[in-house]
């Protein structure tokens, strides 16, 4: 994992990730891991060799830990107050929002317009305030609700989604599984940017 700080300096792996991350960073070395992190020092990372977490809402870890036989994580969000959404590789979503993001809420709740849209690809919540977000969908569209001095930027990552063949419950090949994990993987590191502050 790397990033660079307000000063543009790059930042790499356990290098400047601190004590309070310590278990990410034993679990990323060698790894090309997808991380997303939340409050109160949560965060979910995911690679080809499996996951690591720590201080997830106790919902959440209950789903994934409930789910990990039928299908793996693609994407998590992690928000404000224990909020959550998860995106599982078989196509099944998840999430509790505790009416936190009302613009994201019937959407979620939504089958019929989740299909219409060819199903959500990814979604981002921000950690720091309530209501916003980000989420992209299979047929290469995205909404968010998100601080205006930020709509420019967001447009810019919304320009490059494209859509994605109507995919069936499960991958059909590797190939499949891996282009849907480099497209999310994608969107995940330009709305990380965005979404959380720079050090």
């Amino acid at each position: 994992m790397c990033w660079q700080n307000r000063n543009d300096v790059d930042m790499y792996e356990t290098d400047f990730l601190g004590p309070h991350y310590a278990k990410l960073a034993a679990f990323m070395p060698g790894k090309t891991a997808r991380t997303v992190f939340g409050p109160y020092r949560s965060y979910f990372s995911s690679s080809d060799a499996g996951f690591s977490w720590q201080n997830l809402p106790p919902t959440l870890e209950t789903n994934i830990v409930n789910r990990l036989k039928l299908g793996r994580p693609e994407t998590v969000a992690l928000g404000v107050g224990g909020s959550w959404v998860v995106l599982y590789d078989d196509g099944k979503l998840a999430h509790n929002l505790q009416g936190l993001y009302p613009g994201l809420q019937p959407l979620l709740d939504n089958p019929e317009e989740r299909n219409k849209r060819n199903s959500i690809t990814y979604v981002a919540l921000s950690p720091y305030v309530a209501g916003h977000y980000f989420a992209a969908f299979g047929n290469g569209t995205a909404i968010w609700n998100l601080p205006s001095v930020m709509h420019t930027d967001v447009e810019s990552v919304a320009k490059t989604l494209r859509p994605l063949p109507t995919r069936p419950a499960q991958p059909t090949s590797i190939l499949e599984a891996s282009l849907n994990f480099q497209v999310q993987n994608q969107a995940n590191i330009a709305m990380n940017n965005l979404l959380f502050n720079r050090w």
